[in-house]
């Protein structure tokens, strides 16, 4: 464990976005008022990421460029030097055929390309074309400062659940091994809290490069420190890896962003093995992107977690809910909001469903672009949200990344990858949500969660379903289909049954924990399904029991005949014809310590 003292020592982006426990037994449900039925939430809208139109309109439109967006199907070869000279070869022609010039070509997180066309009477021409899915005006999501100068005080309140601040953070592990993307305006790579560490790796603007500077702005140094500096970083020895598409006035073209994401993701899939993060802090004003939000769930699919910026209010600069805007509204996503160090919800940030978290985003400093020792302090969205990004840092230390996460969400069968699962973002976004600090945050709006970052529970290398607030929320979503979001009372509550019973910390287990996790898997049971138990939670029917435990532990059907289905009737059968209470409790042990169900989160 390592520890940090230090005193306190004193950019708004349209989101470059800178500004005592009961124990279960008592009733079927534990208690009244913390019923798992009374305590959800459902889960933030899904939006379709792809428009209802062939030819998009952007807010702030550069003129004559374009994006255009190809079928899936006319670019699926596995090798990306194949899809890019697929894609490559349909540019082209359209370009020749409307007086285009070709520019960025996407082959992964979209199959697509930017194009200058004479005209809109182009644009619309080519969106008409049967290869193409649509096309979207290229847009300029743009950054605006919001200078701040009073002391600087994140790290210290991520570590600790409550205030005041202790004047120290002390953190587990440091985000070794780790790829850290931060699409933003650069970085300065030789800035001294990098420890060079820190790499060009994409540059979509051509700005120039300035002995390793090639950030103008100064938001994506910022950034970085907060992901990945000695000093200023939560994870402190992450690989930083720069990927810049906003200029140096802070203009961040989408066809450029759009190149980054694909870079992000073709990184990712050519090294998998190595698990990844990508920060974003940046975003519209107002009104979704339909391109860069299918980029983004692309790169999400392909095993890379993203942390977006909430954003920091309208174009006028009123908070509004994250769901309106891209890329904050992407459900796979974590989109962070900001506090203050009074932990009050600071007053640009947006809000909503959508927002997984809070995190310290007023008077942040970092590092800075103008030489190798500059720092600045500045506020938003743009600065809660790399907090977060390191903090994934920390959880994907010492685990093995994989690709494909897709095939594998957390609410469907067992994994074959064994423990690199849990590096997939479903598995990421999970536990860090659940392990935030909860109901410690003023002026949170009604619909959403008051969740604070806190990184006092991440793991070193383990199966995030052995920490307890992970395993009461995936009660929640395996029994509670259309409520699969715990409310922060109940996962405080049902937490608190098993830690506070045993006298134990969330990663602790011992043979305590594994009987209060059964009397808590029970409780749900009883909510979800009532007819099937009894007063005394016996079961009513052996049968449609051991049927169901397949389907909510571990998320297949299975036949009568089937081997595993006989011996387990059998085992229940054991107990009686109805099984009592002993029994039940015999056969919800024996599938939370499956393999089945345990690898569906790690191994």
């Amino acid at each position: 464990m390592k520890r940090i003292e230090f005193c306190f020592v004193a950019l708004s982006i349209i989101a470059l976005a800178l500004v005592p426990t009961s124990t279960i037994g008592q009733s079927t449900s534990g208690n009244s008022n913390y019923s798992p039925l009374d305590t959800s939430r459902a889960p933030a809208a899904q939006r379709s990421l792809k428009p209802q139109t062939k030819f998009v309109r952007s807010q702030n439109p550069v003129p004559n460029k374009y994006i255009v967006i190809l079928n899936d199907d006319l670019a699926s070869n596995p090798s990306v030097a194949v899809r890019r000279a697929q894609v490559t070869l349909i540019a082209n022609a359209l370009a020749r055929a409307h007086a285009g010039k070709v520019g960025f070509i996407y082959e992964t997180a979209l199959k697509g390309f930017s194009i200058e066309l004479p005209n809109e009477t182009a644009a619309m021409a080519v969106s008409q074309n049967p290869q193409v899915q649509w096309v979207e005006e290229v847009g300029l999501i743009q950054i605006s400062d919001v200078q701040y100068n009073p002391p600087s005080w994140g790290l210290d309140r991520v570590d600790q659940m409550d205030l005041p601040l202790n004047g120290q953070y002390v953190y587990n592990s440091t985000g070794s091994g780790i790829n850290a993307y931060i699409i933003d305006t650069g970085i300065r790579s030789t800035h001294v809290d990098f420890g060079g560490r820190a790499v060009i790796a994409a540059d979509f603007i051509n700005e120039g490069n300035s002995g390793g500077n090639n950030d103008f702005f100064g938001h994506g140094t910022h950034v970085a420190g907060t992901v990945g500096g000695a000093s200023y970083g939560v994870a402190k020895s992450v690989s930083i890896l720069s990927v810049k598409v906003c200029n140096g006035s802070g203009g961040c073209p989408t066809d450029a962003i759009i190149g980054g994401v694909n870079y992000v993701t073709n990184a990712h899939n050519a090294n998998p093995s190595v698990p990844a993060v990508a920060n974003m802090s940046l975003g519209t004003c107002s009104g979704t992107i339909p391109s860069i939000d299918s980029a983004v769930q692309s790169s999400i699919d392909a095993g890379v977690t993203y942390s977006i910026a909430a954003g920091n209010g309208d174009c006028f600069g009123n908070p509004q809910d994250a769901g309106n805007v891209t890329p904050a509204h992407i459900h796979d996503a974590i989109t962070v909001g900001a506090t203050d160090i009074s932990d009050q919800v600071a007053f640009f940030s947006n809000f909503g469903s959508v927002l997984d978290l809070y995190a310290p985003g007023v008077n942040i400093t970092s590092d800075w672009k103008d030489s190798d020792t500059e720092t600045n302090t500045i506020s938003g969205t743009s600065m809660a949200t790399p907090h977060d990004t390191g903090a994934v840092a920390l959880y994907l230390q010492g685990r093995t990344g994989m690709s494909n996460c897709s095939a594998y969400p957390i609410q469907g069968v067992a994994s074959p990858y064994g423990g690199a699962i849990s590096t997939c973002p479903d598995r990421v976004a999970r536990f860090i949500d659940a392990n935030a600090s909860l109901s410690k945050i003023g002026g949170v709006p009604s619909g959403t969660a008051n969740r604070l970052l806190f990184t006092g529970s991440i793991p070193t290398t383990t199966n995030p379903i052995d920490n307890q607030r992970f395993f009461v929320w995936q009660q929640y979503a395996d029994f509670l289909v259309n409520q699969p979001e715990p409310d922060e009372g109940g996962l405080n509550f049902w937490t608190g049954n098993i830690t506070g019973t045993c006298g134990t910390g969330f990663n602790d287990n011992n043979s305590c924990t594994q009987t209060k996790r059964t009397d808590v898997s029970r409780a749900f049971w009883v909510a979800e399904f009532p007819w099937l138990f009894t007063p005394s939670y016996g079961t009513t029917d052996n049968y449609t029991f051991v049927h169901l435990c397949y389907e909510e532990y571990l998320r297949r059907s299975v036949s009568d005949d089937d081997g595993g289905f006989q011996f387990w009737l059998g085992q229940l059968n054991n107990y009686g014809n109805p099984a009592n209470q002993d029994g039940v409790n015999h056969l919800i042990d024996a599938f939370l310590s499956s393999g089945d169900y345990r690898n569906r989160f790690g191994q």
